[in-house]
């Protein structure tokens, strides 16, 4: 193999990793995307004491599945907003912009989400596309972690569909620590 044909071989190999990266990161936001729908009443600070939805920030862990690759797992921290929307950092920004994301009720403990993120190339420096993250997943109030599963749609600048892959999440509340 000559040396361009490497080259280019590696590229696109660190692109398809970044894409991967990408979705994966955008499913762990997308999972976390829930809204409060019920505040407590002992509560002094809005989404301080809130065990009623996931309205405070995340520590998000993903597994993203892509047939024929090994599992890669990722992690990302985000923020719940009471209005619906959801802004989240991925663990490897570089490549992809913040997520922004909206949310709806299926059922009680039950939520559906949908977030985008702008994505780079492996420079970090041009746009080549977007990706779109819809999401399911389940709160567990008495443990307050947020599990569920995912499916990533990766589109190019024209916004045709070049990549699709699932994986499942699990977040944690970052909780309050005061110092003594």
């Amino acid at each position: 193999m000559n040396r361009a044909a490497s080259k280019s071989n590696f590229l696109s190999i660190k692109l398809w990793l970044a894409s991967v990266i990408v979705a994966a990161t955008a499913g762990l936001i997308i999972m976390m995307a829930v809204p409060s729908s019920a505040k407590n009443p002992g509560a002094d600070h809005q989404g301080q004491g809130d065990r009623q939805g996931l309205v405070g920030s995340w520590f998000v862990t993903a597994r993203v599945n892509v047939l024929g690759q090994p599992v890669v797992t990722l992690r990302t921290l985000a923020t719940c907003n009471a209005d619906g929307t959801v802004v989240a950092t991925p663990q490897i920004d570089i490549v992809a912009s913040t997520a922004h994301g909206t949310w709806r009720t299926i059922d009680k403990d039950e939520f559906a989400i949908t977030a985008v993120y702008l994505k780079r190339d492996a420079k970090g420096v041009e746009f080549i596309g977007t990706t779109k993250v819809r999401a399911t997943l389940t709160l567990h109030e008495a443990t307050q972690e947020l599990t569920g599963r995912f499916q990533a749609d990766v589109f190019d600048v024209d916004g045709n569909v070049v990549q699709s892959f699932t994986g499942t999440a699990q977040a944690t509340r970052i909780e309050v620590e005061p110092l003594e």
